[in-house]
């Protein structure tokens, strides 16, 4: 997840604040670029994070559906696709992308009016209705709707 334009960036603002602040300690600007693309680390975490907050987010939605006063059948047998993708179930069971994140202090709790939007535009997606009327569940097809969908709504 660490690309060469990433570490681009980084180099170039590190070099502008260098040359800006002009007080001649490469060690000073150093330091700050390294803490730069140590960022760069937590970035790539809040992504993985960000896909384990749409499946519970998902999770949330279909027993917000069965909990209606009066639930049509597709509340009551909703379609598990998303919710049971095996990437999505084997990230949001990793431990050691728990303790990173926990490590960090990273979380998308205080940015839920977002996770909502992107949630949303998911919902609303073509490749989404696509993906979920497709019979199959096979963990190639699971990865490259998953990796779609990080390319089209995520990264960007």
């Amino acid at each position: 997840m660490l690309n060469r334009r990433h570490l681009r960036i980084k180099v170039l603002q590190a070099l502008y604040s260098w040359f800006q602040g002009s007080d001649g300690e490469y060690g000073k600007a150093e330091k700050e670029l390294m803490r730069n693309i140590e960022r760069i680390y937590d970035l790539y975490v809040l992504y993985l994070l960000v896909l384990v907050d749409m499946q519970l987010m998902a999770e949330n939605k279909i027993e917000d559906g069965k909990k209606k006063k009066l639930p049509t059948k597709a509340d009551l047998e909703p379609n598990m696709k998303f919710v049971e993708n095996k990437i999505l179930c084997l990230l949001r069971d990793n431990k050691s992308l728990q303790a990173e994140a926990h490590k960090r202090k990273l979380s998308w709790a205080s940015e839920q009016d977002m996770l909502k939007k992107i949630f949303n535009e998911l919902r609303t997606s073509e490749e989404y209705a696509k993906y979920m009327t497709d019979p199959g569940r096979s963990f190639e097809e699971g990865q490259d709707f998953i990796m779609a969908f990080f390319k089209d709504k995520i990264a960007n």
